[in-house]
């Protein structure tokens, strides 16, 4: 099995046969604003445009963007990793499922698999995230994989006409392996969950 795969998912780079698909997720306002933003309408060829330029550009930093695939291969979802500092050794990344495909474990196998990347192959040793502090669905599945909340930017975001706040969380690369020990995440010993990742 290849290591950008689980039981359930898989994560691929976006090419642009794509281009609708992230119009689509663009054009759907209710869910752009659970990711803080409401982006402008764009046309079809400036998207295209955008991905190639994208895939073309020199890889000098760990920004990575995937589409996630279920097993039918159909795009359920798209994880972005950003603010990746080699230096101090942080990232950060923002996950996104299709209002059909949630709370079917989309998201904890490509958050998993983007963790055990950065962790364990590009030797990173912390990962934080900012989520609206009314995204319950987020945070619970960030408290589930062991991220701590680290505090409250208040009124940082904004949109709909109104300020809403952030909740920090973060988790560090030691509380990772902790939780998710390399040979239990494989097999059924200990009482650690079984993940796909």
């Amino acid at each position: 099995m290849s290591f950008w795969q689980t039981k359930k998912i898989r994560l691929r780079e976006i090419d642009t046969e794509d281009t609708d698909i992230l119009i689509d997720w663009r054009n759907d306002s209710e869910a752009m604003r659970q990711l803080d933003l409401l982006p402008p309408l764009v046309a079809k060829t400036w998207q295209k445009h955008l991905i190639e330029r994208h895939n073309t550009a020199p890889s000098d930093d760990d920004n990575y963007r995937f589409l996630i695939e279920d097993n039918n291969k159909e795009v359920v979802g798209g994880i972005t990793t950003v603010a990746c500092d080699r230096r101090v050794g942080t990232f950060s990344y923002e996950v996104f499922i299709e209002r059909e495909f949630r709370k079917k474990g989309y998201a904890t196998d490509a958050v998993g698999l983007i963790l055990r990347y950065f962790f364990e192959e590009l030797r990173y040793h912390k990962v934080t995230i900012a989520t609206l502090s009314t995204n319950e669905a987020g945070i619970a599945l960030h408290s589930k994989l062991g991220y701590k909340e680290e505090g409250c930017l208040r009124h940082l975001a904004y949109s709909g006409g109104k300020h809403g706040d952030l909740t920090l969380m973060g988790l560090l690369r030691e509380e990772w392996e902790e939780k998710f020990p390399h040979p239990e995440r494989f097999t059924d010993s200990g009482n650690k969950k079984k993940l796909g990742f």
